[in-house]
């Protein structure tokens, strides 16, 4: 599959890397304080998501969203994948779909880039615009470079769902978790 060459190509050249551009962020618990009360409780929603009450299979795409703006979603979504990265069998591939207020560049420290705004609008691949971080097992697709003038309508779009379901199709040791707009 040409995303999984991708995640090889960047492994051997040490592509666009997040960090480049200082510290990531310290409310990365479970990087900066994996031992901390917030941590501990990032690790039992982990549990959660893989061991639910009616026996199912732990879900491979997860979308985190909030009612409001500032309410966390990010730095759950950020958390959680990072949770995620350090099981055993498990890559993880953070989504920034918050096209208007992207933030994942902020907590990983990297410049803005191509993302699914890109992709939604053909001009780019997904294999381009993953970004590799010093997190084993944890990769992200940013938003946008620049914001794009219809949001709303590139998530609403077939393009979008195809882009879901091909990133759904990376294999049983992926999780994708998309970081959403608030409601």
């Amino acid at each position: 599959m040409q995303i999984l060459k991708a995640f090889e190509k960047q492994e051997r050249e040490q592509a666009t890397q997040a960090g480049a551009l200082g510290p990531l962020d310290d409310h990365l618990y479970m990087y900066h304080m994996p031992y901390s009360y917030t941590a501990e409780q990032i690790r039992k929603l982990r549990t959660h998501i893989f061991h639910l009450p009616d026996g199912r299979p732990a879900p491979r795409v997860i979308m985190v969203t909030s009612a409001l703006p500032g309410e966390g979603k990010t730095l759950i979504a950020s958390n959680l994948a990072v949770a995620i990265a350090k099981g055993e069998d498990q890559r993880v591939l953070l989504v920034d779909c918050d096209l208007r207020k992207p933030s994942l560049n902020d907590v990983f420290k990297f410049s803005r880039s191509k993302g699914v705004s890109e992709i939604l609008q053909g001009r780019a691949e997904i294999a381009e615009c993953i970004i590799s971080t010093p997190i084993d097992k944890l990769a992200i697709l940013p938003a946008a470079r620049e914001n794009p003038a219809n949001p709303s309508e590139l998530l609403e779009s077939k393009r979008a769902a195809a882009l879901v379901k091909d990133l759904a199709a990376l294999g049983e040791d992926w999780f994708i978790i998309i970081d959403t707009p608030p409601l």
